[in-house]
Order: C-alpha cells, then structure tokens, then sequence
C-alpha cells in the first residue's frame, strides 16, 4: 500500500493508547458529536447487524481526511 512501516506502527499505537482509556472519555469523541463526516468513536454494542438484531461486540474509531463538499468521492 506505499504507506511508511513505521507511520503504520505508530497509528497501531495511538490507538491501543486511545482504546486504552476509560469509557466517559472516549465517549467525548462519539460518533454522534461527528455529524455527517462519520467520525469519532462508536462504543461497544454501538453499532448493529445489517438487520438490525444482533449488536457488535467491537468498539471502533473511525478516522479520515476531511474533503470538500464538492470532491468527486464525497459526491459519488
């Protein structure tokens, strides 16, 4: 993927670092505060199957470049 060994193995421990701390302060970063751009932290059971049934048993952070509006991949 061209993207430097050690960029990647500091990203893998930023995130055990944020993964690392209590839940009240994760969850200043929760998705629900991202708005649109579908970034920030989603807490375990968080998230749901496709049909909506069975939660996740995962937390995540879902991090990315901010586009402009009118970027061909924001658009579709």
């Amino acid at each position: 993927h061209g993207v430097d060994a050690k960029l990647c193995d500091r990203v893998m421990e930023e995130g055990r670092k944020f993964f690392s701390l209590p839940d009240d302060t994760k969850e200043k970063y929760n998705l629900k505060r991202g708005g649109v751009r579908w970034r920030g932290y989603m807490p375990v059971g968080g998230e749901r199957s496709q049909k909506g049934k069975t939660r996740d048993l995962k937390e995540g952070l879902y991090l990315g470049e901010e586009q402009d509006a009118n970027n061909k991949y924001v658009r579709g």
